[in-house]
């Protein structure tokens, strides 16, 4: 059966894959990580005088992560939506420290992997019911990615 996203390594270098890829399995609720593609119009005509179609340009990679909060490896996240780093098992969000992660999407059932790599987080939200699990959600960010 498919899974989807499910392994992430913090990085140290904005887009470079850490050698070797020491990943760390997490568990999620749901996730929407995937690539748009941006394109743009093409003037040109073919020697058959029709005209191009439009030219991809660029590729955004963004999406979700919804996990349910609990003793994880998801602590290295908190600390990128914090922007700052643990100090004594205190952490303080509005930080200046942009951590970055290469993230595997992978689809175990048809042999399907892809690797997003330079995944920021941009958004952060949490949700604290009066009774039950605590959700989390993280907005990861690549930007564009510019193919020409």
């Amino acid at each position: 059966m498919s899974s989807g996203v499910r392994q992430i390594t913090q990085i140290a270098k904005v887009g470079v894959t850490p050698v070797p890829f020491d990943r760390t399995i997490f568990e999620f609720t749901e996730s929407d990580m995937d690539a748009t593609v941006t394109k743009e119009e093409s003037n040109s005509i073919t020697s058959g005088r029709l005209s191009r179609s439009s030219m991809i340009t660029g590729v955004e990679y963004a999406g979700d992560l919804n996990i349910e909060a609990k003793y994880s490896p998801m602590v290295q996240e908190l600390m990128a939506a914090a922007f700052n780093d643990w100090a004594n098992n205190v952490l303080v969000f509005g930080g200046t420290k942009r951590q970055t992660f290469s993230i595997v999407r992978g689809f175990d059932d048809v042999n399907d992997y892809h690797v997003f790599r330079g995944c920021h987080v941009n958004t952060f939200n949490i949700d604290i019911p009066e009774k039950g699990i605590v959700k989390m959600s993280f907005g990861l960010l690549v930007g564009e990615i510019p193919l020409i």
